[in-house]
């Protein structure tokens, strides 16, 4: 037998029973769509938490003094000529606010330098001017949803423990993370918030350096200040990424295994459609082993129709995987992709399995013999 009438016979095979051939490559494309469908969003997933934590300042470092030390003004301008990290300098000061209505509210006033704010949104009124940042009593920055709450616009005044202080803007998010949300609290220079701690400060924000590790910076940060006799705690979100990453992880290693049991599923129905096979054309295989095909013959003539089976499956999948990514996308708000190399690697796996199961069949066929093939039952 050539193996064009191999490949010939086999496609004939397959599409003789239409509806039968179509439930089972159906079965096995859903196996093959639901792998690619799984590698590509859980890698997307995998991105966007990261991305999600780096903006939640995943590369800062928190140093506050440790009992019975102190941080002062000026102590982030010396660690960054020290280590070379960028640094920024907090202060949180409790305060009761009072409106011009009455109303009044416990809030937290969050000293801070204009440079931390750079890249804050404000949804209404402005910015402190380069000036402002220098004056003793400021304009202020009040917190969107604080602002909602009060019924606090840019414009009004306001007043903090017995001191007026205009609202310039109302602030909606900063990439800088507080120990104390932003949208919830009032903002003002830090030099304004040094003028009541006399000096002293709460938190300085350390950026890790390019090219250096997070916990390098760290070190150095808490050994330099320790050579100045201020003993302080450092805290980085490093656990809180490596916990989320090793979710993800795990939440998509459970989904793979869930997924390769459904190509096996559909693997699995590819046999039993070569096993019916078998049964149905021992007459057929009778003949053609007294015409002189061979046993290899046979066998490879069963194989090719479970990889006729597995790459019409697996080229289904593939489109079905892309449709399912892109509706997961939509409706979860995943910027997800297939990439050419995943799509080559589930349809080599589906290769792979649509081969696999096809040799229990195809060896079963080629074991047979004229005598059994021709004999009625």
């Amino acid at each position: 037998m050539k193996r064009f009438d191999l490949w010939k016979l086999s496609l004939l095979n397959v599409f003789s029973s239409p509806v039968r051939s179509m439930l089972t490559v159906l079965g096995f494309s859903i196996g093959v769509g639901a792998i690619l469908a799984v590698l590509t969003l859980g890698e997307a997933g995998k991105m966007q938490v990261q991305n999600e934590m780096g903006r939640l300042s995943i590369d800062r470092i928190w140093l506050t003094a440790a009992d019975g030390s102190y941080l002062t003004r000026g102590t982030g301008d010396w660690l960054t000529q020290t280590t070379g990290a960028e640094t920024d300098e907090l202060v949180y000061l409790p305060f009761n606010l009072r409106t011009g209505d009455g109303q009044t509210a416990p809030v937290v006033a969050i000293g801070c330098d204009r440079k931390y704010l750079l890249d804050a949104l404000l949804p209404e009124g402005r910015m402190l001017w380069p000036l402002e940042w220098q004056q003793t009593q400021p304009p202020v920055l009040i917190g969107e949803e604080l602002a909602s709450q009060m019924n606090i616009s840019a414009g009004d005044v306001v007043t903090l423990s017995k001191k007026s202080y205009e609202v310039c803007g109302v602030i909606a998010a900063s990439q800088g993370l507080t120990s104390v949300p932003l949208e919830s609290s009032v903002v003002l220079p830090i030099d304004a918030a040094c003028a009541i701690t006399h000096g002293i400060i709460h938190e300085v924000q350390l950026r890790a350096p390019e090219n250096v590790s997070l916990e390098r910076a760290q070190r150095l940060a808490v050994q330099a200040l320790g050579l100045r006799g201020v003993d302080v705690d450092a805290t980085t979100l490093q656990i809180q990424m490596e916990a989320a990453s090793s979710v993800i992880l795990t939440f998509v290693n459970v989904l793979k295994w869930v997924a390769m049991v459904c190509i096996l599923v559909g693997g699995i129905g590819v046999m039993n459609i070569l096993l019916v096979s078998v049964r149905e054309r021992r007459r057929e295989i009778g003949v053609m082993k007294s015409m002189g095909t061979t046993p290899v013959q046979i066998c490879a003539l069963f194989l090719s129709e479970a990889l006729v089976y597995a790459v019409i499956g697996g080229v289904l999948g593939i489109f079905l995987g892309l449709g399912l990514i892109d509706a997961a996308g939509r409706s979860i708000e995943l910027a997800a992709r297939a990439s050419l190399s995943d799509c080559a690697v589930v349809f080599a796996c589906a290769m792979g399995t649509g081969l696999l199961f096809g040799v229990l069949p195809a060896f079963r066929a080629s074991l047979l013999t004229c005598v059994d093939a021709l004999k009625e039952e």
